[in-house]
């Protein structure tokens, strides 16, 4: 009863991952329904056999859990806390407001990016244009045509 209140209490106090605990007791709910209908499935002549190896692992598993028991609301209560300063850090670069700056500026550079590749291209036509007729001409007068320059 005592591990249940710290339990409530802790998940009480997450801010981000409360869902942990609910997920936690569905996981084991799930697993212990599993494993009896598997137990249940198997060979009677396994039984004595399965009974021996559970006694085992709970008597080795028993420090294991109550270590683990003891220091799982820490470790999830400090990974609320690193996971909620990421969450408003985000939140507060992701704003609406930050997302409207964004577009608005984003929207001012593609228009002046395509004003300068307007007139890039149209001083590339007119240049290009110009260096061949400059070649033409001096083709032409190399090649003894007359050419009015």
């Amino acid at each position: 009863m005592a591990a249940e209140t710290t339990t409530q209490t802790t998940e009480a106090e997450l801010k981000r991952l409360g869902f942990v605990y609910d997920y936690g007791a569905l996981a084991t709910e799930t697993a212990a329904k599993v494993y009896e209908i598997a137990k249940k499935q198997a060979p009677t002549t396994l039984s004595p056999g399965i009974e021996n190896l559970e006694k085992t692992i709970v008597s080795y598993s028993a420090p294991i859990v109550g270590k683990v028991t003891d220091i799982a609301p820490k470790v999830i209560s400090e990974a609320d806390k690193r996971v909620d300063t990421v969450v408003s850090t985000v939140d507060k670069y992701v704003s609406k407001d930050n997302i409207e700056a964004f577009k608005k500026t984003r929207q001012e550079s593609l228009k002046q990016i395509e004003e300068i590749l307007s007139k890039l291209s149209v001083g590339s036509v007119m240049n290009t244009a110009k260096t061949q007729y400059n070649w033409l001409v001096e083709w032409l007068y190399n090649n003894k045509f007359e050419v009015a320059k």
